[in-house]
């Protein structure tokens, strides 16, 4: 029945544990939780940067840095401490949801002018999930606007204190990707740094992945533009060692872990396209002509312009473009390494963020480069096996689970039947990347849960946070962490 949206931005026509009530019960819940986090500030046996004060103590750089230790791959953090990252995605308050051509699902929404004019906006330009509107329309943000009901006019100063205060005392130790300025600034825990290479180079046009089209690394112009886009993030965070790195991109148009799809759309790629020049350029070196080719290949190409990939790839065409596929991803991430190298060279790459292990080529090619190989795994739990022969240390930046017992429609990548069973996931999550001597560490995505009604961007609606829309903490999810983190730093270690 519409509206089935309340006034504080949750799911009306159901009770559950913890759901609000009205704005006496935010107060209550904001007070009695400042006398929780001032008895239990953080974790024992930590330092200031949340490393392992009764670890092992390490020479001490001043900088986080990579480092084998007893056959684990650890990170050390600049007093020379053992430092396993765990974190937190997003912690911001930016997240909206439409409200353009909806108006009939909510049963309050404020006048545009007044207390909670801020809260409302506007989105163009989105990914998908608003074709109804012509992909554009106002918004207003539930969560920024109870935070106005819990504290205030000075509600901005009050969440970035008690969130960085929460996330110390929850054992989190990293502000994870995406997250606000104003919260790294604070200088409570260590943090990721994100950068995306943005500029005037062409894309791979023969193709793409969910998030658009790969970036072509043989333009001339796309080194220029890694440089300039590293040098903007690190302006604000070359000089503080509580920066472990940078990730540089996400989730990139890679393609299939089984497939060659590089290769393929660069084949698919107009004739004037960087990328499939560089291509063409080495089959021709490699074969006398383009029939020496084609009975290599199998094919049937008329002339080089019309060379497209087969459906079915022989094995010596399979070679070929694995061969082509590891130079794309070499060229790409050299380029990127090269501009961290010049504009913050005390802090580690982290790599680039892959939405789960793309082929084999590339992700050798990352580990190559990268001081630490990312990847985002939404799973049950990590199987770590197939990471190790790599070598290089590995850093989750993504993993979730939800439910749909606390009023939301969606529980995310991967679902659990109710909050007992989302905390119980938590803990077998770390404890087996923690388990693994590749893994340096694990992200959960994220703070804040999505909204019910859908992010703008691309309507994702998902029950994925360590904090609700009214900003009160699941505390199935607080314990849970408290305990697998607790337990992390003697548990890798072998104690």
């Amino acid at each position: 029945p519409m509206p089935f949206v309340d006034r504080y931005g949750q799911y009306k026509h159901a009770d559950w544990p913890g759901k609000l009530r009205d704005d006496a019960d935010i107060i209550a819940r904001r007070d009695a939780e400042e006398r929780d986090l001032s008895a239990a500030p953080q974790l024992p046996g930590r330092n200031r940067f949340g490393g392992w004060a009764d670890g092992p103590q390490l020479e001490s750089t001043g900088w986080f840095r990579a480092e084998q230790v007893d056959g684990r791959w650890w990170l050390v953090d600049p007093d020379g401490r053992l430092f396993f990252s765990v974190g937190v995605d997003c912690v911001g308050t930016w997240e909206h949801t439409f409200i353009e051509g909806r108006q009939e699902w909510f049963e309050w929404l404020p006048k545009p002018e007044g207390p909670y004019e801020d809260f409302f906006g506007h989105q163009s330009n989105v990914h998908s999930m608003a074709e109804k509107i012509g992909g554009q329309g106002r918004t207003f943000n539930w969560y920024a606007a109870n935070l106005y009901r819990k504290y205030g006019d000075d509600w901005r100063r009050r969440w970035r204190e008690v969130s960085a205060q929460r996330l110390r005392a929850w054992g989190f130790n990293t502000i994870g990707n995406w997250s606000q300025d104003d919260v790294i600034a604070l200088k409570a825990l260590p943090y990721t740094a994100t950068a995306g290479v943005t500029g005037d180079f062409r894309e791979v046009e023969g193709g793409r992945g969910y998030w658009g089209r790969m970036k072509d690394p043989y333009d001339l112009r796309f080194a220029d533009a890694a440089d300039a886009s590293i040098a903007r993030a690190a302006r604000k965070h070359a000089d503080d060692p509580f920066c472990i790195g940078y990730f540089v991109d996400n989730e990139l148009s890679w393609g299939s872990p089984s497939g060659h799809d590089i290769a393929v759309w660069a084949l698919a790629s107009p004739a004037d396209q960087p990328c499939r020049i560089a291509f063409v350029d080495s089959l021709k070196a490699k074969y006398a002509d383009l029939d020496g080719l084609n009975r290599a290949w199998a094919t049937n190409a008329d002339d080089w312009d019309s060379l497209r990939a087969p459906a079915r790839p022989n094995e010596a065409c399979a070679a070929d473009m694995d061969a082509f596929i590891y130079a794309f991803a070499r060229r790409y991430f050299d380029a990127v390494k090269a501009a961290i190298d010049r504009h913050a060279p005390n802090q580690l790459y982290l790599g680039c963020r892959f939405a789960g292990k793309p082929c084999d080529a590339v992700v050798r090619a990352c580990a190559e480069v990268a001081d630490v190989v990312s990847v985002n795994l939404y799973q049950r739990a990590v199987d770590g096996a197939q990471w190790i022969a790599l070598g290089k240390p590995i850093l989750i930046g993504e993993f979730h689970f939800g439910a749909l017992d606390r009023g939301h429609f969606h529980t995310g990548l991967v679902p659990t039947r109710n909050q007992q069973e989302r905390a119980e996931s938590y803990i077998r999550y770390v404890r087996s990347v923690a388990d693994c001597p590749a893994f340096v560490g694990c992200h959960w995505f994220q703070y804040v849960d999505d909204p019910l009604t859908g992010r703008t961007y691309d309507g994702e609606n998902y029950n994925i946070g360590f904090v609700t829309v009214t900003d009160t903490p699941y505390p199935e999810m607080v314990e849970a962490a408290k305990t697998v983190h607790a337990e992390v730093y003697e548990r890798r270690h072998g104690r």
